[in-house]
């Protein structure tokens, strides 16, 4: 979606996004935006998505999910994730993010006043051990409570961002890159 503004919108659905290509992307309000803006909008369902391709073609063809946006360049102001977010590749590392997966490029863009109440974000990828064999073990990804992956990181994207404290990060309950304008948010009860 391109220069467009969403603004009050739930969702309460299921989503779930597989992609026979090397890129795939799901959020509980927007996929994939550019220039625009989310605000005021609430995900209530879990979010999944992967991409089963076996080739990667750049470094920006990966499997992204969030809460409220999969791949941004846009802006979100108070939104709220209540689901679980889960991304998956069998090539690259993927990225999962309460609010959203993947900030694409440096812009004007920014993630502010948002709290993420889901509690399980995972990001994941297969690791070749053997491939004549077929042999692979599953790794982790790009994953936060808030962003999961910006790769053109602008001080100021993140602002005011909260998540409650139990939120399980691949894995475990994170403990760096919290407080309000990191990655994990300022944690609450």
């Amino acid at each position: 979606m391109n220069n467009a503004t969403i603004e009050v919108c739930v969702n309460n659905a299921v989503v779930q996004g597989l992609s026979e290509g090397s890129f795939s992307t799901s959020g509980g309000i927007i996929g994939n935006g550019t220039f625009s803006t989310v605000s005021k909008c609430d995900n209530f369902g879990n979010i999944s998505t992967r991409a089963k391709s076996y080739t990667v073609y750049t470094d920006s063809e990966n499997s992204v999910a969030g809460g409220i946006a999969g791949s941004i360049e846009s802006t979100i102001d108070s939104c709220n994730n209540y689901g679980d977010v889960y991304a998956e590749h069998d090539v690259v590392p993927s990225a999962a993010g309460g609010i959203c997966g993947n900030q694409l490029h440096n812009s004007d863009g920014y993630i502010s006043n948002c709290t993420n109440y889901g509690k399980n974000i995972k990001a994941v990828y297969r690791s070749w051990i053997d491939k004549e064999k077929g042999l692979w073990e599953y790794k982790y990804g790009y994953a936060a409570r808030i962003c999961g992956y910006a790769k053109y990181f602008d001080e100021g994207f993140l602002r005011d961002n909260k998540s409650i404290i139990t939120a399980i990060v691949n894995g475990t309950i994170p403990t760096e890159h919290i407080g309000p304008n990191e990655i994990n948010g300022e944690s609450i009860e």
